[in-house]
């Protein structure tokens, strides 16, 4: 049983990796974030792609929620701002 737990572990991350190489919302969403001449855009982006990762990679959707108040911080962009805490709370 001690030596289920490590491979049950292994497979459940493994397999997450897979997900989020084979969702096409995280693709798309990560090139918008990559090519967006407007910093607004890439903040809502940001938040998406938050949304995106919640169900199976908490860290990144963290990570992701936090960029997007940043950006929008330093934008000004209140809604950006807003909406970037509102994922933020969802995963928290």
């Amino acid at each position: 049983m001690k030596g289920l737990t490590p491979l049950l572990l292994f497979l459940f991350f493994s397999f997450s990796h897979l997900i989020a190489q084979e969702n096409p919302a995280i693709d798309s969403l990560q090139k918008i974030i990559t090519n967006a001449s407007d910093e607004k855009l890439k903040a809502d982006a940001l938040v998406e792609l938050s949304l995106e990762y919640i169900s199976f990679d908490s860290k990144q959707a963290y990570e992701h929620a936090k960029e997007s108040i940043s950006l929008s911080k330093k934008l000004n962009y209140l809604h950006g701002e807003i909406e970037g805490m509102n994922a933020l709370a969802t995963i928290e």
